[in-house]
């Protein structure tokens, strides 16, 4: 990851890893919520995003690389 360009944090509840990689848009949330007596920043962080998100790439990928691939259907 690091030689893609991404900020690397290993380590994370002690197995995790965390790479972050700066694009040219700032999005974050903005929400907030209580915990433990605090105000803190939310995001939902389920995966489905980066689930999504490697099924487009890999989709794209192969669909780059179709007319290479073996099995394609003559049309």
């Amino acid at each position: 990851m690091r030689k893609l360009g991404y900020t690397v944090t290993t380590g994370v509840a002690t197995t995790g890893v965390v790479g972050v990689l700066e694009g040219g848009l700032p999005v974050k949330s903005t929400a907030k919520a209580q915990w433990a007596g605090q105000e803190v920043g939310v995001m939902h962080a389920c995966g489905h995003d980066n689930h999504m998100a490697i099924l487009l790439g890999t989709a794209t990928a192969l669909e780059r690389m179709k007319d290479r691939s073996p099995g394609a259907p003559s049309r």
